[in-house]
């Protein structure tokens, strides 16, 4: 739960302060702080974890969750995001 949880707050983020920055600045934000925050190695952990136990229908809904949730929120931040810009 708490890996999903870093995942959405940090795409969130993303998806908020998408195409607001540009250069070093921009790679900076999206490849230091909001890549380094989300924790894609926790993620996979996680899931190898839960397939090598055979807990096959616990690793789908924890992919799902995590994958599919994370981009949810990321395009909802990103039209908020837009949103307040205009």
């Amino acid at each position: 739960l708490s890996t999903t949880l870093v995942n959405i707050i940090g795409s969130s983020l993303a998806g908020f302060f998408f195409n607001k920055f540009e250069g070093q600045f921009y790679i900076f934000l999206y490849l230091g702080v909001f890549g380094s925050f989300t924790t894609l190695s926790a993620f996979n952990v996680g899931l190898y974890s839960l397939i090598s136990n055979q807990s096959f229908l616990k690793a789908l809904i924890y992919f799902v969750l995590n994958i599919f949730t994370s981009f949810v929120f990321f395009y909802i931040f990103y039209l908020l995001g837009l949103k307040i810009a205009h």
